[in-house]
């Protein structure tokens, strides 16, 4: 993270130096923290070839399975404004983007994954649960538009309001499967790190495995709700709630989906000299 950390302070260093060349506009500086949960968007599924099962059973299993994956992430950035009703920010940020694939029972004789054992021993107890948590990391850059909406109709003491769109470009940084288990233990622990795969058959028919490898670029899209709150003359509080999509599928293999993610950035808001 050492060399993100060299790259943000140089990125807020080139902005500085932008945005005293292009006064009279305004700068703030932002920075905070995004809780958020995000989901998939399916857009085909895959099955294997002389398998039972079908795209449609294949997608409906999926559906009765998959669920909404939590993270924190966070972002720095500036603002730029010269009109009291349009201003554009620009960030550098840590997103994560992910869902979770559930297995609840059934764990006798089955393997989680081709690179771990089967399980062959019987579960003791009631919980029986293994979650597949698909997980993306990239560094982006989000560049908003932000349009003030606190007309007199909105007018609220000390807040500024703003809607907002966003165009986000990111790089992936981090791409992985992690198993987690309840109620037992896989032979390799109860956290397993793995990785996504497809299965093809050779010509006698024995499985070929295939390593996921998703893009490594992609782009995001985002639409939501800014509000700037004063504590005083200078620094403010943020909260923006915000809808995000990846434009570009980034997960792929026997799924071919598209991440979006519901969340709120929290933050301060610091003017610049």
């Amino acid at each position: 993270m050492k060399k993100y950390f060299v790259l943000t302070l140089f990125f807020l260093g080139i902005l500085g130096t932008v945005g005293a060349q292009s006064a009279p506009w305004s700068r703030r500086v932002q920075a905070g923290l995004t809780p958020s949960t995000q989901f998939r968007l399916l857009s085909q599924v895959s099955p294997m070839k002389r398998s039972t099962f079908t795209e449609k059973i294949l997608r409906d299993s999926f559906s009765n399975s998959d669920h909404f994956q939590n993270s924190i992430s966070g972002f720095i950035g500036v603002v730029f404004q010269r009109e009291r009703n349009v201003a554009f920010a620009v960030s550098l940020g840590v997103q994560q983007w992910g869902f979770i694939r559930r297995k609840e029972g059934g764990m006798f004789g089955y393997q989680p994954h081709p690179d771990l054992d089967v399980y062959a021993h019987f579960v003791d107890g009631p919980v029986q649960i293994m979650d597949y948590h698909f997980t993306q990391r990239y560094l982006t850059l989000d560049l908003q538009y932000l349009r003030r909406l606190d007309g007199v109709s909105l007018r609220i003491p000390n807040t500024e309001l703003y809607g907002f769109v966003s165009a986000i470009p990111g790089v992936l940084v981090q791409d992985k499967v992690r198993i987690k288990t309840r109620g037992f233990s896989l032979d390799e622990g109860t956290d397993v790190d793995v990785y996504d795969y497809t299965v093809d058959l050779d010509p006698v028919d024995r499985p070929v495995i295939n390593q996921v490898v998703n893009p490594v670029f992609n782009v995001f899209a985002a639409i939501g709700l800014r509000a700037e709150y004063a504590l005083d003359d200078k620094i403010k509080l943020l909260a923006q709630p915000r809808v995000d999509m990846a434009l570009i599928p980034n997960f792929n293999g026997v799924q071919q989906a598209n991440s979006f993610r519901f969340s709120l950035d929290l933050g301060i808001v610091y003017p610049l000299p």
